[in-house]
């Protein structure tokens, strides 16, 4: 394996998804069944009227953008605070899974320190769900569709020849020449499947799978925003009302920020942008769109722009025009 060059190697450190066991924890739940809906529960630490609470919550969310759940079904993973299931998988969505973990109580750093409940976790709760609505509108564009398939190949690849040296020096202990002669096959019918891609497909690959992901980060938010017709609902959800740090700030949508080509992580790639989103909301809203129509055109919009960007040239200050080219395009919506 040392002597091996494939440009599978060359992308490995790009993913980023953790893979850990978690107990699974039986639970004879009393919360209501909705169709497309699978509910697990990781610890003892999860509470059923949080745990009720959560599931009607989905329930209402469903209602208000008209998501069809039994076509596109999710799993989600509850755990309380402190639980050890939560530190393992990270309060996050899995879209290679359709996999949701939540955490409905946890603690805040910012301000004060303390546990707060589903109250402020709510919030969170609706920008995880809202990736899962987002990944339903991503899986039918056929440019997210194959660098998201070429960035999952990666991941398995990476996966398979961590296992592979580890048999090969014999981790566990014991024979496990079946197990080594089987890996080190799998790693070579991927290395010779996928021998055609170059090196520039699988960077473009990584390319575009990141670029999405800013988009989708947008629009987690803006959902979550527009189910509490509040601009500042991400700020309470991150540390439950600390609006003041900058992160948060940028995370809002009735602050005006300057195009400054700013990144603070993927959250905050369109700061510039929120205000005239936000904006363009409202305008829908006033000539009488629902919100789930709104949410839809505005989804389509961001797919769109995404495509848009993934064929242009990467840069420096490709941020400011990212930002620019969106909030352009938002000027021409509902006119």
């Amino acid at each position: 394996m040392k002597n091996r060059t494939t440009t599978f190697i060359l992308f490995i450190a790009f993913s980023a998804i953790s893979y850990a066991w978690v107990p699974k924890i039986a639970f004879a739940a009393s919360a209501p069944l909705i169709e497309g809906l699978r509910v697990e529960v990781l610890d003892t630490n999860t509470s059923q009227e949080d745990l009720v609470k959560a599931v009607n919550f989905i329930s209402d969310m469903n209602k208000t953008f008209q998501f069809d759940l039994a076509q596109h079904p999710i799993k989600i993973k509850f755990c309380g605070y402190g639980s050890q299931a939560c530190s393992a998988w990270g309060n996050a969505y899995y879209p290679e899974e359709q996999t949701l973990v939540f955490e409905i109580r946890r603690k805040t750093y910012f301000g004060k320190i303390r546990v707060v409940d589903f109250e402020f976790t709510q919030h969170t709760l609706a920008h995880e769900y809202a990736h899962h609505v987002f990944r339903v509108h991503m899986g039918q564009n056929d440019v997210y569709q194959r660098a998201f398939h070429l960035t999952q190949v990666t991941e398995k690849y990476r996966k398979l020849t961590t296992e592979l040296q580890n048999a090969i020096e014999k981790k566990p202990p014991g024979n496990n020449n079946e197990m080594r002669n089987y890996l080190e096959d799998q790693v070579k019918m991927l290395e010779e499947n996928y021998k055609h891609i170059s090196k520039n497909e699988w960077a473009h690959a990584h390319r575009v799978t990141s670029l999405f992901s800013y988009y989708n980060e947008l629009f987690a938010d803006l959902m979550a925003a527009v189910y509490f017709s509040n601009p500042k609902t991400m700020c309470l959800g991150i540390e439950a009302g600390v609006c003041s740090v900058e992160e948060t700030i940028r995370r809002q949508f009735d602050v005006q920020i300057s195009n400054d080509g700013m990144k603070w992580g993927a959250h905050t790639v369109f700061a510039a942008s929120r205000y005239d989103i936000w904006l363009t909301y409202q305008k829908l809203l006033n000539q009488g769109r629902s919100k789930s129509y709104i949410l839809e055109k505005l989804a389509r919009l961001f797919i769109q722009q995404a495509e848009l960007n993934a064929n242009q040239p990467e840069n420096e200050s490709e941020i400011v025009r990212w930002n620019s080219q969106l909030i352009e395009a938002l000027n021409k919506v509902g006119r």
